[in-house]
């Protein structure tokens, strides 16, 4: 599911303050003359959607879009002389009226306007890097290796965001002007072993462990938790018997509930119905009378798999996100008997015959 991020960005344009990353260049002649560098920024990371359980991720290149970067002069001091985020090929323009600054350069945040960024350690910084403007086409801007992975989350937290079913430039619709958005903030560094969770109620940050940037499907599902809290206004549900959890295992409603609901965000956003672990394993979410597996709604994957054909029943999740604005849910349950019908979303035949294919009945 390539769908493109920019089209979808265009609510948030206000919060580029009017600086483009694909200006148009007027004639190079009279008052208005610009000039403009060039490029496209790139990554290489480990892949688990590319690989396979037996062996493993595979080092991918491809563009980062959606990113910000920032034209500075020479002597780094003040503010950039002109900002934008790069297109959906990972392209950028940095015009400026007149010469370019000598000396100038430019600088990549591993950030996206304020929605999102990536940082170092819960309340560290933004990961940075900068290359000298050295003519006026850089071509291919490598992200340095080491910390490459940085810039593919942002990258992929731009597929959760172009699908947030708003037309506010926020989040979710409670926030209704880019001055009210909430930032985003992944905690992930290439040797950080601890991480894999939603730190709910200290950072409220999604931890991610170096290895866990191999997997899109990681990086959405714990973004997905951080969008769930933020969709509750940070009424998360209290959520017990999750340490551990498994798709096809039974743990508490709660847990399979919030567990479930990340499984199904992951696998919506990037157009499939599995998740892919970080070592390239690849989990249906498939609980059927015919499979051998745990049944009910204590079963994250039951939860995920039911999700995921309710919004392909109701032909996308905007409804559904709109119920949880609304009002939250303490488990699936809930959720399906008490605040889908009270938003005047159905719970016919059909709902219940599509949730008994997965072994919940209501």
């Amino acid at each position: 599911m390539n769908r493109a991020l920019l089209p979808a960005l265009a609510a948030g344009a206000v919060l580029l303050a009017g600086c483009s990353s694909a200006p148009e260049r007027p004639d190079a002649s009279g008052p208005d003359e610009q000039a403009c560098v060039t490029g496209t920024l790139q990554y290489t990371w480990d892949s688990a959607e590319d690989g396979d359980e037996d062996g493993g991720p595979v080092p991918t290149t491809a563009p980062v879009r959606a990113a910000d970067w920032e034209l500075w002069a020479a002597d780094d001091s003040g503010e950039p002389v002109v900002t934008g985020i790069t297109d959906d090929q990972g392209s950028f323009d940095a015009c400026v009226d007149g010469d370019l600054p000598a000396g100038a350069s430019l600088h990549f945040p591993a950030s996206s306007r304020g929605l999102w960024q990536v940082v170092d350690d819960v309340g560290g910084s933004v990961h940075t890097f900068s290359v000298d403007v050295t003519g006026d086409d850089l071509g291919t801007v490598a992200v340095p290796r080491r910390d490459a992975g940085a810039w593919k989350i942002v990258d992929t937290a731009g597929e959760l965001y172009a699908e947030r079913g708003t037309d506010s430039p926020c989040w979710t619709a409670r926030e209704k002007t880019a001055a009210d958005c909430s930032t985003l903030s992944f905690v992930w560094a290439a040797d950080r072993k601890d991480g894999g969770y939603f730190d709910v109620g200290d950072s409220n940050s999604p931890i991610l462990a170096g290895e866990d940037a191999a997997s899109r499907h990681t990086i959405v599902h714990e973004a997905g938790h951080w969008w769930q809290w933020l969709l509750y206004d940070g009424r998360f549900p209290r959520v017990t018997d999750c340490t551990p959890h498994f798709i096809d295992k039974v743990t508490s409603r709660s847990c399979a509930w919030t567990e479930g609901f990340a499984d199904a965000v992951a696998a919506y956003v990037l157009g499939d119905d599995v998740y892919v672990h970080d070592d390239g394993l690849v989990q249906s979410f498939a609980s059927t009378r015919d499979l051998p597996v745990a049944a009910g709604d204590a079963v994250e994957g039951n939860v995920a798999a039911s999700l995921l054909d309710l919004w392909q029943l109701a032909d996308g999740w905007d409804d559904d996100l709109a119920v949880m604005t609304g009002e939250p849910s303490g488990d699936f349950e809930e959720y399906v008997t008490e605040d889908r019908p009270a938003a005047g979303l159905p719970v016919d035949a059909d709902v219940r015959r599509l949730l008994g294919g997965h072994t919940i009945d209501y």
